[in-house]
C-alpha cells in the first residue's frame, strides 16, 4: 500500500494536465499513488492520463463513468485511495518536488494535526510566478474560533480544497468535499473546529490562475452553479451563496468542543466573511430576479460562461 494517495479529478484538462502529472511524478517522496478521475472528458485528457499509467505504475486511471457532479468526481478519488495520507491536486496546479514529503513529515511531527500544507505561489498560464498568498508565519495552535478566523483572513482556502495533505480516514469521516458550490469553505471550517493544522513554511505548491478555472463561475447562472455539484437537482431558482452561508455556520455550530467556542467560531465567520462579502447574498437575489424578468436570454448568457469555465478543475 502506498503511503500517500493523490487524487487528480479532471474534466477536459488537456491544456495543463501533463504538467501537473509530471510534477507529481517528480516528487521526492515516491511511495505514492496518483488516482486520475477523468470526468467524461471530450478532449485528450483520457489519452494523457493513460499514457502516464502505461509508463509509471504509480499512476492509476479510474474506470470511466458517466459525467459526475464536481464534488462527486473529487470524492471518487478519495473513495479509491489506499494510502495513509491523501491530497487533492487540481489538474492545472503544480506540486513542487518536496511538497508531499514535507507535508507528511509535518503530520508525523504533529499527531494532533488535522491537515498539513505548504505555502502557495500563484502562476499564470505559462508557469511564471505572478504572486503569492497571505500565508506567512501562520499559527494554528490557537482556539478553534481563531483557526476559523485565520482560514478566512490569511488566504489558506487552498489548504483544504487542494494542496493540503490529510489523514485519509479522517477526511473520509468528514465526508470529503461537500456537494455544494464553495464546498471547500465548510470543509475547512469543520477541519478548523476539529484540531490544529500544520503549516509548512516553504513555498511548495503552485496555484495556476487562468481564465478557464472554476473560480470564474462567480459570474454564472445560480442554477448552473447548483447543478454543477448536484446534477440531479431540478429547480426553477437557486441560491448557492445562501446555501454556502448556511453550510458554513452549521459547520461551526455543529463542531466539537464547548458551545461557547462554537458560537465564537460562528461570530468569526460573520466578521471575517459574511460582513466583508455581504454583497454575495443580495447578488444571489438579483441573479434570480434577472432570470425571472429576462427569461431564456439570461439563462443562455450565463450558461455559456459557466460551460467555458468548467474545463480545468474537474
Amino acid at each position: 500500500m502506498p503511503l500517500v494517495s493523490v487524487g487528480v479529478p479532471v474534466l477536459n484538462g488537456e491544456k495543463y494536465l501533463e504538467q501537473t502529472l509530471e510534477a507529481l511524478a517528480a516528487q521526492t517522496l515516491d511511495d505514492i499513488e496518483i488516482l486520475i478521475s477523468d470526468n467524461a472528458s471530450v478532449d485528450r485528457t483520457r489519452e494523457i492520463a493513460e499514457a502516464f499509467a502505461a509508463r509509471d505504475a504509480r499512476f492509476v486511471v479510474l474506470p470511466h463513468t458517466p459525467r459526475l457532479g464536481f464534488a462527486d468526481n473529487w470524492n471518487r478519488t478519495l473513495a479509491a485511495a489506499s494510502g495513509e495520507y491523501f491530497m487533492w491536486n487540481a489538474s492545472d496546479d503544480l506540486a513542487r518536488p518536496d511538497h508531499l514529503r514535507s507535508c507528511v513529515d509535518a503530520l508525523r511531527d504533529r499527531p494532533d494535526a488535522v491537515v498539513a500544507f505548504s505555502r502557495v505561489e500563484r502562476i499564470n498560464e505559462t508557469g511564471a510566478t505572478i504572486g503569492s498568498r497571505n500565508d506567512e508565519r501562520l499559527d494554528f495552535d490557537v482556539p478553534a474560533h481563531e483557526r476559523v478566523r485565520t482560514f478566512f483572513t490569511r488566504e489558506v482556502f487552498q489548504a483544504v480544497g487542494w494542496g493540503g495533505v490529510f489523514r485519509t480516514e479522517r477526511l473520509r469521516r468528514f465526508g470529503g468535499l461537500p456537494r455544494l458550490f464553495g464546498g471547500d469553505f465548510p470543509l475547512g471550517i469543520r477541519m478548523a473546529m476539529s484540531g490544529p493544522w500544520a503549516p509548512v513554511p516553504r513555498v511548495l505548491y503552485a496555484e495556476r490562475v487562468h481564465g478557464e478555472q472554476t473560480t470564474n463561475m462567480q459570474a454564472g447562472d445560480p442554477i448552473e452553479q447548483v447543478r454543477m455539484f448536484q446534477p440531479e437537482r431540478t429547480v426553477s431558482f437557486a441560491f448557492p451563496q445562501w446555501e454556502l452561508a448556511r453550510a458554513m455556520y452549521l459547520a461551526a455550530l455543529r463542531g466539537p468542543g464547548l458551545a461557547s467556542e462554537r458560537w465564537r467560531a460562528a461570530l468569526a465567520i460573520l466578521t471575517s466573511w459574511s460582513l466583508p462579502q455581504w454583497r454575495l447574498l443580495p447578488w444571489d437575489l438579483k441573479r434570480n430576479a434577472v432570470r425571472l424578468l429576462h427569461g431564456r436570454y439570461g439563462v443562455d448568457r450565463w450558461s455559456d460562461s459557466v460551460r467555458a469555465s468548467e474545463a480545468s478543475r474537474g
